[in-house]
């Protein structure tokens, strides 16, 4: 296959995987609904300093991310697509980024293989793709880390300046975590090749910390002065503080948490990732390869530590791991990777089984209930056959290509199974009855309500916010079993297990 073919592959997959389907499914509760809640009432209102939902001040993410939603809702109109679209462009820029930065050390060949990975990996693509901050705050994380690495390396000032400059928007995405992850890599990286005391002297230039604040600061001082002191310190002290020393949301794990979370974030690159854990004594010899080692080191041990967990923290430290991955690259046999690739798509096709599985075992009833329209979610059209005809093609690819080419091609059959074809059905499955409640009374003119659930995205389908608190008069989402606790109601939605209805 000619390299103009295999480029023409895999830039039309990218383009299925990154635009065309980022509006294949609604919005997923609560993280994208509460963005887009929050977003939705900034536009509205007019009020760009602000961030509220359902009603109330939200302090645990500043201010960034609904600024870029809001250009690009101004820009495309309301839908899916324009909600993601910022995300999307800063996840291919955390590509670029990526491959800019491995072609600077190696050669073309491996910054294309670790982009390449960013790009078709479970958990970055996930995250590229998702209407938070997350997708945005890693290519800022790995831009600032990567720019003052290389300035370090290769004395060149102007690198920490562009640094501190990506680090302020990076502070203005999801705060203090852009200085703890690129600080710690650096602090140690210098330690252990013995530059610490001229390492420190550069960072804490007070230009740099001038560019910086010039950026980070201006939003926050306009919080203080217009909110007081509260949301300063709910931000600093409850949403990362007291997130990293205490539980949050139920969000725990035991200390091996995140060597799990990884065998899924690097999916399908598995034999990579044993391939370059295999040489870490080897890479420790090596300047740049012990930093990248260290920065995900670091990331790892860090969040390990942390009380509160989530599997996209580990994500931070993943770019150096997808450059040493490339670095080390070998071409694996056929065998092996045709027998990931049937593995993983074999994985996928009984997924329908496991939900339906997991949701019989739900006593929640809007959990409890899906497992009656799992059938109408997950087709022999839209799910079972799609799937088949991938495993075909990818069985093909390994009779017909050379290993590097079925590598790349299997690697992308598996990432548009899961973009196009799975998360579609188990997106819409979860998440479709919030979205057609909300487009059900978006002209009803009423105040909206939530009763004893949290689910943001039935507020932004019906273009007004969801209150958590509800009076008489009002439109009310709520669990079908718990109506009769609100009294006198008329009911004008009924689908798996949710109720919409007007109390009285």
């Amino acid at each position: 296959m000619s390299n103009k073919i295999l480029a023409l592959i895999l830039g039309i997959s990218l383009f299925s995987v990154y635009l065309f389907s980022i509006n294949l499914y609604p919005l997923v509760d609560e993280d994208e609904g509460a963005f887009a809640s929050a977003t939705l009432t900034m536009m509205d209102s007019g009020n760009f300093t602000n961030v509220e939902l359902a009603g109330e001040r939200r302090d645990d993410k500043p201010v960034l991310t609904h600024w870029l939603q809001v250009i690009s809702l101004k820009t495309f109109g309301f839908s899916e697509f324009a909600f993601r679209l910022p995300s999307v462009i800063f996840g291919l820029l955390w590509a670029f980024v990526t491959f800019w930065f491995t072609k600077k050390i190696s050669n073309k060949r491996n910054a294309f293989l670790a982009a390449f990975f960013v790009l078709a990996s479970l958990g970055a693509s996930i995250i590229i793709k998702t209407a938070t901050a997350d997708g945005i705050f890693n290519f800022f994380v790995a831009s600032t880390t990567l720019l003052a690495f290389l300035a370090l390396r290769e004395q060149r000032t102007k690198y920490l300046y562009y640094a501190a400059i990506l680090a302020g928007f990076g502070f203005l995405t999801k705060g203090p975590a852009i200085l703890i992850v690129p600080g710690g890599a650096l602090f140690f990286w210098a330690w252990w090749n013995g530059y610490l005391t001229e390492t420190l002297r550069k960072l804490f230039n007070p230009f740099l910390w001038l560019v910086f604040f010039c950026i980070a600061s201006p939003w926050f001082i306009y919080l203080y002065l217009s909110e007081g002191i509260d949301p300063i310190l709910g931000f600093f002290l409850k949403h990362n503080f007291q997130r990293y020393t205490s539980t949050f949301e139920g969000h725990s794990g035991p200390f091996y948490y995140y060597l799990v979370i990884l065998i899924f974030l690097v999916a399908p690159f598995w034999n990579s990732l044993f391939t370059v854990v295999g040489r870490i004594k080897t890479d420790f010899k090596d300047e740049t390869r012990s930093f990248l080692w260290i920065w995900f080191l670091w990331v790892l041990l860090f969040f390990s530590i942390s009380s509160t967990k989530l599997p996209h923290y580990l994500l931070y430290g993943i770019t150096p791991l997808f450059i040493l991955m490339a670095l080390n690259f070998k071409q694996q046999s056929k065998r092996i990777n045709l027998l990931i690739f049937i593995s993983l798509l074999g994985f996928i096709s009984s997924l329908p089984i496991v939900l339906e599985t997991l949701a019989s075992s739900e006593k929640d009833i809007i959990w409890n209930v899906l497992r009656e329209e799992i059938e109408v979610f997950f087709t022999p059209a839209n799910f079972f056959i799609p799937i088949l005809i991938l495993l075909v093609l990818g069985i093909v690819s390994f009779m017909v290509f050379s290993k590097f080419n079925q590598f790349i091609i299997s690697s992308l059959l598996f990432l548009i199974s899961i973009h196009l074809i799975f998360l579609p059905s188990a997106i819409g499955l979860f998440q479709d009855r919030f979205k057609q409640a909300g487009l059900k009374v978006k002209e009803m003119n009423k105040p909206l309500a939530m009763h004893k659930m949290n689910f943001p995205s039935f507020g932004v389908y019906a273009r007004d916010t969801a209150y958590r608190n509800h009076n008489d008069g009002q439109i009310i989402l709520l669990r079908s079993n718990q109506i009769d606790e609100l009294g006198s109601v008329t009911e004008i939605y009924n689908r798996s297990g949710i109720s919409v209805v007007i109390k009285e």
